[in-house]
């Protein structure tokens, strides 16, 4: 059985209701519906699949004191750019108009149809990337809604924050919502991890991981 299929959830929680018809209007200001899953091609990623945009408030919440003009985000994983939309709109609602939103996915058919629907926001850009390999040098703040399903993936992963910020003396942030693989980023001793929860968000998931998020910078 996947690890999708285990993370169950309630279909028909009165709360979901309401959050998708939310959904669904923020959705279309960004150009059409994004509902659906992608089966991933490549094994160790997670399906191409939606958080809801109550998480990308949270997320923009969460590192709102160290946003200013100019601030790059990287959401990891994009698929068809729901987290994209979100960090957008939630930047602009609290006030950072100049934000640069960066979009990496793996899937290359996903990634046009992404590029596409999004052409015109001159704040969002998408890019094929096998983040095992190339990631952004120059972000304040990594985006992951549960991209990695493998520990191989995820370390790869972290091999590259450290060569390319930790081991060059920069800063970033990295938030990780649904932590699956926490226990790779504790092992890798490189970070300050600070476990974010939020009791009422997403009732209707069944699993808890679903309700935490980590906050990760280099370790002092």
């Amino acid at each position: 059985m996947s690890v999708e299929k285990t993370m169950s959830e309630n279909k028909f929680h009165p709360s979901r209701i309401i959050a998708e018809a939310k959904n669904f209007l923020i959705d279309l200001k960004y150009g059409s519906s994004l509902l659906g899953t992608i089966k991933s091609s490549k094994q160790g990623h997670t399906w191409v699949s939606n958080t809801d945009y109550s998480v990308h408030e949270w997320a923009i919440q969460s590192v709102l004191e160290g946003l200013k003009p100019g601030s790059k985000i990287v959401d990891v994983g994009c698929g068809k750019g729901r987290a994209l939309n979100g960090l957008h709109y939630y930047a602009k609602q609290k006030g950072i108009d100049d934000i640069k939103i960066i979009g990496l996915e793996y899937e290359q058919e996903v990634v046009e149809l992404t590029k596409k629907r999004l052409e015109n926001n001159k704040d969002i850009e998408v890019f094929y990337s096998d983040v095992t390999k190339t990631i952004p040098d120059d972000a304040d703040v990594f985006f992951m809604a549960n991209p990695f399903s493998s520990d191989e993936i995820t370390e790869a992963f972290i091999k590259l924050i450290k060569e390319l910020y930790f081991d060059k003396g920069k800063e970033v942030t990295i938030l990780y919502y649904c932590p699956r693989k926490q226990q790779v980023f504790e092992n890798s001793q490189l970070f300050n991890i600070e476990l974010l929860e939020s009791p009422g968000l997403v009732p209707w998931k069944v699993s808890e991981a679903y309700r935490q998020m980590l906050r990760m910078n280099k370790r002092k």
